[in-house]
């Protein structure tokens, strides 16, 4: 299974696209749409440069690539 572009959205409904990176309730550096890593696999830090709505999605997919699917697939 492939995450479709709808719920992609959905997704990001939830999660709001914020541009600088920030600690989440967890205190963990996040960036995007909620997303802890780059798709290098670099993880988010504080010093890190604002990011685009677009590279945001981007980091997005490849989360849910690597993270989920495999899982939901399985």
């Amino acid at each position: 299974m492939k995450i479709s572009d709808k719920g992609l959205r959905l997704i990001q409904e939830f999660e709001s696209f914020v541009p600088t990176p920030y600690q989440d309730s967890a205190r963990v550096w996040t960036i995007g749409y909620g997303s802890t890593y780059y798709p290098n696999g670099k993880k988010v830090t504080g010093r890190d440069k604002p990011i685009t709505r677009e590279y945001a999605e981007t980091i997005q997919r490849n989360v849910i690539k690597n993270d989920f699917e495999p899982v939901i697939n399985e």
